[in-house]
């Protein structure tokens, strides 16, 4: 659903007119019919903000790309090896979160499997597969997994990857 589409059906819903909107909200009637109507481009988060406030819409900000820092520290075998205590705290949730956050991007954005990364994820989702099957299983998107995996090769420097990633998510799974 766009932009545009939303603020209309959440002020139809409010049973609120572009006019009453307007005012409510502190911005020209202009504006309002532009945003409705897909015109106003790339409208700034101040004026999200303000109609965002009236229709009772929750706004946030959220990075696309995962937080390759927290992914190394409990399992991506990418970048140095830290012999040191991880400086954040393991949650199951976040690394859940994070690791399927860091497959579509790898895969909206097309990032080939040759990618240090790609081949990083690759490796600590093929040893989630094998060693942690039942958490693969249940706690991620099968869907998205299998199309991540789908031309990953078992090969010596995948099975050397697995291992160092093994050894790390094995700490705190």
């Amino acid at each position: 659903m766009s932009i545009a589409h939303l603020i209309r059906y959440q002020r139809k819903h409010k049973q609120l007119t572009q006019m009453q909107l307007a005012v409510q909200s502190g911005l020209s009637l202009p504006t309002i019919q532009n945003l409705e109507g897909g015109r106003a481009g790339n409208p700034t988060f101040d004026v999200l903000e303000k109609i965002g406030k009236v229709l009772e819409l929750r706004l946030a900000l959220e990075s696309l790309e995962p937080d390759w820092r927290f992914l190394i520290e409990f399992g991506l075998p990418l970048g140095q090896e830290k012999k040191q205590k991880p400086e954040t705290s393991f949650s199951s949730l976040r690394f859940l979160e994070e690791c399927q956050k860091a497959m579509r991007y790898l895969l909206k954005y097309k990032v080939p499997e040759s990618d240090r990364r790609f081949e990083a994820v690759a490796a600590l989702l093929d040893a989630l597969q094998r060693h942690y099957p039942q958490y693969l299983l249940y706690c991620f998107d099968q869907s998205l997994v299998k199309e991540f995996m789908k031309n990953i090769k078992r090969d010596g420097r995948m099975i050397k990857l697995s291992r160092i990633a093994l050894s790390k998510i094995s700490k705190v799974l």
